[in-house]
Order: structure tokens, then C-alpha cells, then sequence
């Protein structure tokens, strides 16, 4: 009798302990299956965040917009930066935008593998001429101030290296506007039935950003000539090209290291020392994200030493966006007034 009961006792043991293990399970793959969201089919996909961002501004509600691109990515970051899922809406989507091939090659190997509705933003910003024009990507991400020893490769305005800041036209606010102008266009032929709603959200979009551009150029006409010379000196590659052409800035790159957590050289340290005496310099300009920010630590430490203060103010080339920026919807526009604002810091 005693065995029979201790034996029950066992058994029912052993069922609560499955029946605990398998409420444990379902709670696990319950949380799994929330935190795991499914592909969003029939939507627009953009490569780059700065696609994605004026993407919504033109289509809003109608359809959804996905970016491709992990937030936070870099952007010249290749397969990493794509998910699974990302992958999928790509193949699913009824409109994929994507920069050029110059910039996105690794994964827009043939074009031809393209979904139907596929938009090349450098075909659309530059009609008629093809990406086989410039030189590759990879060559020109060290041109800087250092490519030739003995020589200042400076990049006055209007004395920008056009190849280079062609990859990276998107920068430039006059170009982004031609990037609406070319998603709405295409909306408008994928989904007819909107097409007032497009038009009217790109005039709106259209004038916010000639406002930004309009008032920036009056801003830089009331300033005296020697306010205009003062250099722009960029601490990361060579980005904002296309920017400080438009805007006639005195623009001087300083690639220095791009593969993670370089530090610069001696010599490298040197030059921007006479860069900024020569200039009197008090604000250096970093990229988003953190590129350059190890590199900006190390110049501005030994700059102290030699008695020269620099502040470092970041010069945001709109290659993404932190998580807790895309939690806040931080928009083109957000990312341009501040650019501008920080410029300003230099130019008064």
C-alpha cells in the first residue's frame, strides 16, 4: 500500500514537472514569436536610410516603407547590414530604391536580378550618365589631404573633386530633392490612384527643403570673405563633397584611417596640427555614428598638448541614423538644420 502511494506520488511528479517544463516552453516561444516580426510584403524598400526617409515623406500612409539597412549600420557596410527578413521584402516589394551600383554593388550585382520596379537614385539624380563613369567606390574613400606628401589637397568650393562627391550626392539637398522627385514619380506610375496625394506631398517636401538651401545661401552672402575661407576640417572620408560644393564652403577632408578603430599616424597627427594652427582653428567636424569619434579623441588629446583647443561637432553625412534617432523619427530635414546650425559654429 505504501509502495502504491509512493508511487503515485512519483508518477505525479514527474507529470507536474512536464507539464511546468511545457508551460516554460510556450512562454518562451510566445516571446520569440512577438520579438520575431514577418516580412512585410507589396511594400517600398530602400537600401539607405536617407531613401527610406523621404520615401515616407512622399507616400506617408498609402503603402509601407521598409528600410533594408540595419538602423546604425554603416553605410558602406555590406552583408551584415542586411537581414534575412530584409532580404524577402526585397524580393517581395513594389518598389525597391537603392543608391547605385558604386555604393551598393555587393549586393546589386546584376541589375538585371532586380525586382521589376527597381530605382537607382544615381541614374535619376544624374540622367544620362552611368555609374561605369566614376571610379570605384573603394579608391576614392582615402583621397584626403594626405594623398600627396609635401601638397595641400585642399577642397575649396568649386575646387571639390566632382568624381568623389558624386557617390555621395545625396548630401547635397538640391540632389535629394531630384530623389523625390524621382520616388513620386515612380509611385505615381505603380500606384495611379494616389497620384494627387504623391504630387501634393512632394510639392510640400519640394518646399520645405528650398526653404533650408534658400535661406543657408542668404546666410553665407552676409558673411565677410574671410568668414566664408574658413576651412571645414572633416575628420572621417570624404563624405560631404557634394554638400560643401553647392554651398561654395572651404572643405577639407581628412581621411584618415576608414577600417574600425584606426588610429591616425604621427604624420597624420602633424598635418592636421598645421591645418588647424595655419587656420586658427576651434571646431573639427566628425562624421555620424561614431566613425572617426577614436581618431577625434587621439588629435584633440594631442592638440591639448600643445596648448590648442578644438571642440569636435559632428558634420552628419545621412548614412543612417542611431536606433534612438529612428525611434524619434529624426528626418532628412532634422539631420540638414542641424549640419547647418553646426556649421554655422565655424562660419560666424
Amino acid at each position: 500500500m505504501i509502495y502504491n502511494y509512493l508511487r503515485i506520488i512519483c508518477i505525479g511528479g514527474i507529470y507536474m514537472k512536464k507539464k511546468i517544463f511545457a508551460i516554460i516552453i510556450t512562454i518562451i516561444l510566445g516571446i520569440t514569436l512577438v520579438g520575431c516580426t514577418k516580412p512585410v510584403k507589396n511594400a517600398v524598400v530602400s537600401m539607405s536610410w536617407f531613401g527610406y526617409d523621404i520615401a515616407k515623406e512622399i507616400i506617408k500612409d498609402k503603402q509601407p516603407v521598409v528600410l533594408a539597412r540595419k538602423v546604425g549600420a554603416s553605410g558602406h557596410g555590406k552583408e551584415n547590414s542586411l537581414t534575412v527578413k530584409s532580404k524577402v521584402e526585397i524580393d517581395n516589394s513594389i518598389l525597391f530604391i537603392y543608391t547605385s551600383k558604386i555604393v551598393d554593388g555587393w549586393f546589386v550585382k546584376d541589375e538585371k536580378n532586380l525586382p521589376k520596379n527597381s530605382l537607382n537614385l544615381f541614374h535619376e539624380v544624374f540622367e544620362g550618365e552611368t555609374e561605369h563613369d566614376h571610379h570605384h567606390h573603394g579608391s576614392l574613400l582615402n583621397q584626403n589631404i594626405f594623398a600627396h606628401e609635401g601638397h595641400h589637397h585642399h577642397h575649396h568650393g568649386g575646387e571639390i573633386d566632382e568624381e568623389h562627391a558624386k557617390i555621395h550626392f545625396w548630401t547635397n539637398p538640391v540632389y535629394i530633392i531630384k530623389v523625390a522627385d524621382a520616388i513620386k514619380d515612380k509611385m505615381v506610375e505603380i500606384d495611379k490612384t494616389n497620384k494627387d496625394f504623391y504630387e501634393q506631398n512632394y510639392n510640400a517636401y519640394k518646399a520645405k527643403l528650398e526653404k533650408e538651401i534658400h535661406e543657408f545661401k542668404e546666410y553665407l552672402k552676409t558673411l565677410p570673405e574671410e568668414n566664408k575661407k574658413q576651412p571645414v576640417l572633416f575628420i572621417g572620408h570624404d563624405s560631404m563633397g557634394a554638400f560643401a560644393k553647392e554651398f561654395g564652403l572651404t572643405y577639407l577632408p581628412m581621411s584618415l584611417h576608414i577600417q574600425e578603430n584606426g588610429l591616425p599616424t604621427p604624420s597624420e597627427i602633424n598635418k592636421i596640427i598645421e591645418e588647424v594652427k595655419e587656420h586658427n582653428s576651434k571646431f573639427i567636424f566628425k562624421p555620424e555614428l561614431g566613425e572617426s569619434d577614436r581618431q577625434v579623441e587621439k588629435i584633440i588629446e594631442v592638440l591639448k598638448r600643445e596648448n590648442i583647443t578644438v571642440t569636435a561637432v559632428e558634420l552628419n553625412g545621412f548614412h543612417n541614423v542611431t536606433q534612438e534617432q529612428f525611434n524619434k523619427n529624426i528626418t532628412y530635414l532634422d539631420i540638414l538644420k542641424q549640419n547647418i546650425k553646426n556649421l554655422k559654429l565655424v562660419l560666424k
